[in-house]
């Protein structure tokens, strides 16, 4: 998995975009996927992409969130059918990422079947699964 540069991501977003959207439609509806283009633009979002053979496989947005105590890394969204499959590394190389960016917690804000497919050190308190880095 490897973040997009922001003229990568303007080149794909027709590519990209409809897999973001698809990960929205279990949302509460709060963010459309050009939102989460536009932060990705300004510097607080990222966009993600696997590619196998040149086929997009997984998408993932991500932002830094900063707080007067502390920074948090927030997976917002994830969507393909390789996020499962390559689940665990992905899982590595973002904590990796958001301790290069001096991030504390990294937390996934998500539905219930992420309780299932992360590793126990995440924990649930309300529907938010959150890893002290």
């Amino acid at each position: 998995m490897r973040m997009l540069g922001h003229e990568e991501l303007t080149l794909r977003w027709g590519e990209i975009a409809p897999e973001v959207e698809k990960s929205l439609a279990h949302g509460l509806g709060d963010i459309t996927s050009y939102d989460l283009f536009i932060e990705n633009l300004k510097g607080i979002a990222q966009c993600w992409v696997l590619e196998e053979e040149g086929k997009l496989k997984a998408v993932a947005i991500t932002r830094i969130l900063e707080y007067t105590k502390y920074k948090e890394f927030v997976i917002v969204t994830t969507t393909g059918k390789g996020w499962f499959k390559y689940g665990p590394p992905i899982l590595e190389k973002f904590e990796e990422f958001a301790k290069e960016m001096g991030c504390k917690y990294a937390s996934i804000y998500g539905r219930k079947g992420w309780a299932r497919a992360l590793p126990k050190e995440y924990k649930q308190p309300f529907t938010v699964l959150m890893k002290e880095l």
